[in-house]
């Protein structure tokens, strides 16, 4: 009987063995983020990516109700995310795609692709971006950020519960949009000399953790600075080279959880102890009002009573 409930995806089995991750790393970095929930896993245990996205799951649990939004980004990190989250039912549930089609060459990996499953797993609908992540020249890039219904899902992008993303490194030989034919290796090294540090879903940032909007302006996808007030936004990402880009996200204040693995971790704990200049931000205080959101609608979902809701401030209510 168990059996067949596996297969039908009825019940889930899963093996929590405490030495996957790794505490005093985990402390370590909590010193200097302490907003940040980190989760660091051994990647002397098997297939990293896997590890990850089984570990982040657990987290996206915990986010995760009828009726709420969920944004992702992509990338092999996201996907073995997606794929370890509990199957639902879902009526209310909408999965959004925050970041344009990125013609990876494995498409299970692609936004497009990936809310789809998603949706498939949990329930509701989903929503996605029929454009691809960057724009040719900025004339097409205006056309298509002034489509409705791009519009629309940005809107619904920016106003999410929860958002699962992955973190670009500058690094050729593992730059995901690089393999795709976005940016060929010179285009890369102009960014990197341009500042950037890394990027989510396209959108480019310094180890400050600032945009570069000259690097930007033609990526379609949810801008930073509305990453920045999503209430909860797991990070997924591991390996040396994105150690720079963590760093960036992380003093940008754009991640509130990162799962990574330990020479991540390693390689974030010795820069930051041998460069401790970087600028203090203060917390969002638009993703601090859209948590207050996002707890009264899902304590309205769970008591059946209508939920009039302030978004962003703005008065707008949501019922």
């Amino acid at each position: 009987m168990l059996t067949e409930a596996a297969t039908l995806g009825v019940v889930e089995f899963t093996i929590n063995r405490t030495s996957i991750r790794t505490q005093e790393l985990e402390d370590q970095l909590s010193k200097y983020f302490p907003e940040v929930e980190f989760v660091v896993v051994r990647e002397s245990f098997g297939d990293i990516n896997e590890m990850i996205g089984r570990q982040a799951a657990v987290i996206a649990e915990r986010f995760i109700f009828d009726g709420s939004t969920l944004a992702i980004s992509y990338g092999t990190a996201v996907y073995q995310t997606i794929k370890a989250i509990p199957v639902h039912h879902f009526r209310k549930m909408t999965v959004v795609q925050m970041a344009g089609v990125e013609g990876a060459t494995n498409p299970e990996i692609d936004g497009w692709h990936l809310v789809k499953i998603c949706a498939e797993r949990l329930g509701g609908n989903y929503q996605y971006l029929s454009a691809s992540l960057f724009s040719s020249t900025p004339e097409i890039h205006s056309a298509l950020r002034s489509d409705k219904k791009n519009k629309e899902i940005f809107d619904i992008a920016k106003n999410s519960d929860l958002a699962i993303v992955g973190i670009g490194s500058m690094n050729p030989e593992n730059s995901s949009v690089v393999r795709a034919g976005h940016l060929t290796f010179e285009r890369l090294e102009h960014a990197a000399k341009a500042g950037s540090i890394g990027y989510i879903g396209g959108q480019h940032f310094s180890i400050q953790g600032d945009p570069l909007p000259v690097l930007n302006n033609l990526t379609m996808s949810l801008d930073l600075q509305f990453i920045r007030d999503i209430p909860a936004v797991i990070g997924v990402a591991h390996g040396a080279s994105k150690v720079h880009p963590l760093i960036g996200a992380l003093s940008g204040q754009y991640l509130t959880c990162l799962v990574t693995d330990d020479t991540a971790a390693l390689g974030i704990i010795k820069f930051l102890s041998q460069n401790q200049n970087l600028p203090e931000k203060g917390a969002s205080s638009r993703r601090l009002r859209n948590k207050e959101r996002t707890k009264k609608r899902r304590k309205a979902i769970h008591t059946g009573e209508p939920a009039s809701i302030s978004i962003l401030g703005k008065g707008k209510n949501v019922r």
